[in-house]
């Protein structure tokens, strides 16, 4: 582009310069008279011979004329404003250029600006990336370390016991559930419910079956750390079984299996869950529980 700016007005200029000189030049002559100038020209021969015979000292004054009046041909106003003209063409045309050439330089020097603006803004851009990673690494460790930290310091709530205690109902009977928790953690946890299930299988099958929601226990709080725990003994079993039903999983006959899941908040107000299933062991003269069933069973969060 700027190489066409200044191509245009060297043209402009050449072209300018080249019409100063052929206005200044003298017209030459056409090559062939018209008729009024051959009639002009023959009265001006038969006028010019005729004073010759009058008066032949004439002749020099005539000369002297027709020299003043080419002198003052050459001397008209016609031919200064020619030259004149062609000066103000040569230095219109040589401003033109020189602000072409200061405009270039202008535009050069904005272009060298803008680069270097450009490269500015790369650079920040760059810093400004890697400090927004450094800073997305120091908040990823310390979610980390503060989530690790919670983890550390939270309840932790198992269910660590589960019996079953009779109560006679005329000529049935009535079943209640006794259950044991203790908080392994190191700040106390908010008991919310545990729903739990009594089953009389064969054997505990490996997906854990529906459980009845259990009752909500006012946010009865576990301790940490405690060796005795937290005990609860009269959650009634909603059927009430024969005496001959009670003999056989006494005699352990029939096995009885507790499962369920234990639902508690820690001090940070998130909420946990601790699934447990137990089958009741007869021995002796007494039932006990030992811990059964997969991993399905024993759900922790």
């Amino acid at each position: 582009m700027r190489a066409l700016g200044i191509a245009s007005a060297i043209a402009v200029f050449c072209y300018l310069l080249f019409l100063s000189v052929e206005c200044s030049r003298p017209q030459a002559p056409s090559g062939r008279p018209t008729q009024a100038e051959y009639q002009q020209h023959s009265q001006y021969q038969k006028n010019f011979t005729s004073n010759q015979r009058r008066n032949p000292a004439g002749l020099d004054d005539q000369n002297n004329s027709d020299g003043n009046k080419q002198q003052a041909d050459t001397n008209s106003p016609n031919g200064w404003w020619s030259v004149a003209l062609s000066i103000a063409a040569i230095v219109i045309s040589a401003v033109t250029l020189l602000v072409m050439w200061r405009q270039t330089n202008i535009n050069k020097r904005q272009a060298d600006l803008a680069d270097v603006q450009n490269r500015i803004m790369e650079t920040q851009s760059t810093i400004l990336d890697s400090t927004l990673r450094e800073t997305r690494i120091a908040a990823d460790a310390a979610t980390k370390s503060s989530g690790a930290l919670i983890e550390a310091e939270r309840a932790h709530v198992w269910m660590v016991d589960a019996h079953i205690r009779w109560e006679t109902a005329g000529t049935e009977f009535k079943a209640f559930i006794g259950y044991k928790m203790k908080n392994n953690g190191n700040t106390v946890g908010f008991l919310q419910k545990v729903p739990l299930a009594f089953r009389v299988l064969d054997e505990l099958p490996d997906v854990p079956l529906p459980i009845r929601p259990g009752p909500f226990i006012n946010q009865r709080f576990i301790p940490p750390k405690d060796e005795k725990g937290v005990s609860w003994s009269n959650i009634e079993i909603q059927k009430l079984f024969t005496r001959d039903e009670v003999n056989e999983i006494s005699s352990g006959l029939k096995k009885v299996f507790i499962h369920g899941a234990v639902h508690y908040i820690d001090i940070f107000g998130k909420t946990h869950i601790s699934g447990f299933a137990f089958e009741i062991v007869h021995q002796g003269d007494k039932l006990w529980s030992r811990p059964v069933g997969p991993k399905a069973y024993w759900e922790y969060t």
